[in-house]
């Protein structure tokens, strides 16, 4: 087991209420970070205002950050999407010169950056963050919002291109196989064989006086907030599930208590685990891997359709009812609105923090939605049928996760500030989209 990295022991102690550890956060991020970036915008001034805003953002994502977890990735990830969207500068561009300065070859920084600008954008990121930043292939997967087996065939790629170009000796570390990379990194305390140019005291000091001047609460009370607002948000559900219970269900025929148990016991099962995939983030401040997030906005309506059938071949008499299209309708409303304070909750616990995959993550919030939806309705509902199940309940989980994508592109991505970079004498400090 690897020692834990300064700058995770430092952030959470800031996390904790060490308001003095953030000095030693920035310390420990902003070398890296500002290399980084430089190597993608090519410009001092754009590269210092970025690490200033990854930087702001981390002070303010103090609240929720999570203990254990580790930041550099996190940093990265949130400086990569500023720089995505950053609207005025150039195209990114590879900036591996100011990396790979006293090598033997004194030719070879000009051809590798020819090299890597050539590349699809996919490859040379995932090169990038394997050779230059040390992060493994699963950090880089997370960074980039990807899976493990595609970061290590982009960098494959990546390697065997460069490899064509400049021969084996050019290439500095690179293994030869894809999953050759996997111990790629020293860690951020780890030493560097790259030197790398270092921000400007200034800007320490810029972004010091600006995260004491923005106040933020430490994870205690951010762990208070959040109880408070799922609370609320499955209050509303529980209100809606009531006043439907007492408007009733249009069912002719009961169903048994078994029959009913059975499909609450299993459709809230599934809630559970959607919420646990696809909305808890896990010990990673970027949320669980883009495979659990797959699997819960793609799986969850066809989990819940399986979970029913064998409460369908348990009571077959469930299954001759006498629901129509406008019992359907009804059903599709009431589960959408029963789905509708939890799926507030979610968006609102991550609002502003996804710097990767905001939509995959906002369709997995609003099938994690549907599910507990469905998990209320079930002992509302006088319909089994599979016509009735199909469209009254399963079709709003599908409804839902779309409605996700929106709210994650909305909501939930990170994004960088709009409009030109401030001058650095100013001294009020945009909020990041995303705010505490």
């Amino acid at each position: 087991m690897q020692p834990r990295a300064a700058v995770d022991i430092a952030m959470e102690r800031y996390g904790a209420g060490d308001e003095a550890a953030f000095a030693a956060v920035y310390d420990a991020l902003a070398p890296r970070l500002y290399g980084y970036v430089l190597r993608q915008t090519r410009d001092r001034a754009r590269a210092e205002d970025f690490v200033r805003q990854t930087m702001l953002h981390i002070h303010r994502a103090r609240v929720r950050f999570i203990p254990g977890a580790e930041v550099m990735p996190w940093a990265l990830a949130v400086a990569r999407r500023l720089v995505i969207d950053d609207r005025e500068g150039p195209a990114r561009a590879a900036r591996a010169d100011e990396l790979i300065q006293g090598q033997d070859h004194p030719s070879q920084p000009s051809q590798i950056e020819r090299v890597l600008a050539g590349m699809a954008p996919s490859q040379r990121a995932a090169f990038e963050l394997l050779q230059y930043e040390r992060l493994s292939v699963a950090d880089a997967a997370q960074v980039l919002g990807t899976t493990v087996a595609a970061v290590k065939r982009r960098a494959h790629r990546a390697g065997e291109a460069l490899r064509l170009a400049l021969g084996d000796s050019g290439v500095p570390g690179m293994a030869g196989e894809p999953g050759e990379h996997e111990e790629f990194h020293d860690g951020l305390d780890g030493g560097r064989s790259m030197s790398a140019p270092l921000p400007p005291a200034e800007l320490r000091a810029r972004v010091l006086a600006a995260a004491r001047g923005e106040p933020v609460a430490a994870i205690m009370e951010g762990a208070r907030r959040r109880f408070a607002v799922l609370l609320r948000g499955f209050a509303v559900a529980g209100a809606i599930a009531i006043a439907a219970g007492i408007h009733g269900s249009e069912a002719k025929t009961p169903r048994p208590l078994g029959c009913i148990l059975s499909l609450e016991f299993l459709w809230l099962s599934l809630a559970v685990a959607a919420t646990w995939a696809g909305v808890d983030r896990g010990q990673s401040m970027l949320g669980r891997s883009k495979a659990w997030r797959v699997a819960v906005a793609a799986l969850t309506p066809a989990a819940m359709l399986a979970a029913w059938l064998p409460v369908a071949f348990a009571w077959p008499q469930t299954l001759i009812d006498t629901s129509g299209l406008r019992a359907h309708l009804i059903c599709v409303v009431t589960t959408l609105a029963l789905a509708a304070g939890p799926l507030v909750a979610f968006a609102w616990l991550r609002r502003g923090s996804d710097p990767a995959s905001p939509r995959l993550t906002g369709a997995a919030l609003g099938a994690a939605a549907g599910a507990w939806g469905d998990a209320a309705h079930v002992p509302i509902c006088g319909f089994t049928a599979p016509a009735h199940i199909l469209i009254g309940h399963i079709l709003p989980v599908v409804l839902l996760a779309l409605v996700g994508v929106i709210i994650g592109d909305r909501v939930v991505a990170l994004r960088a500030e709009a409009g030109p970079m401030p001058d650095p004498s100013e001294r009020r400090e945009p909020a990041l989209r995303g705010a505490r």
